[in-house]
């Protein structure tokens, strides 16, 4: 969850220099904020974008997740950057399209599902991840990439399924007003 990853990260890039009554205050920020901090204050984008490839890397699904491919999904959406709904689809037998790049991969006929990340992979580039406030206002503010063009059409279509998403990113809030 985020706050268990927002304690993680303070605990792992805060430096020691920085006093108790910061940390603090810091520990108060939502994991956005302190992403944005670690990355403007720190300076310590790169690294945390690496711990966080490689903290979502091999993710082990629960029994429950294999459930998921039970039902024909067409498309589904995440923000998550984890692994976890590739291995199931892969322990399943069954194929998943992983549309992860900024670019739309077109080769969608032999695939069960098209799995839509919206904010970056641990198999894409740690440069197309989304978890500083910073961030998020880029995604909002810039130009519409494949994936949010699909999600705003799917959003009007009623036609998706979003999956581990607490619903306070500021960018799905953005597109679903």
């Amino acid at each position: 969850l985020g706050d268990t990853l927002k304690d993680e990260i303070i605990e792992r890039f805060l430096p020691e220099e920085v006093s108790e009554a910061e940390r603090e205050e810091i520990s108060k920020y939502s994991l956005q904020e302190v992403c944005e901090y670690i990355d403007e204050e720190v300076g310590d984008h790169a690294r945390l974008r690496e711990y966080l490839k490689e903290r979502f890397k091999n993710v082990e699904p629960a029994g429950f997740h294999y459930k998921l491919t039970a039902y024909p999904w067409k498309k589904i959406y995440t923000v998550n950057i984890d692994d976890l709904v590739e291995r199931v689809y892969a322990k399943n037998g069954k194929k998943l399209l992983i549309q992860n790049q900024k670019k739309e991969k077109e080769e969608r006929a032999d695939t069960d599902a098209q799995y839509i990340k919206l904010h970056g992979c641990v198999a894409g580039d740690v440069e197309d991840m989304v978890f500083s406030s910073r961030e998020y206002k880029r995604l909002i503010n810039g130009m519409m990439n494949f994936k949010l063009n699909s999600l705003v059409f799917d959003i009007q279509r009623e036609n998706f399924i979003f999956i581990g998403a607490s619903m306070d990113e500021p960018d799905i809030d953005h597109y679903i007003t």
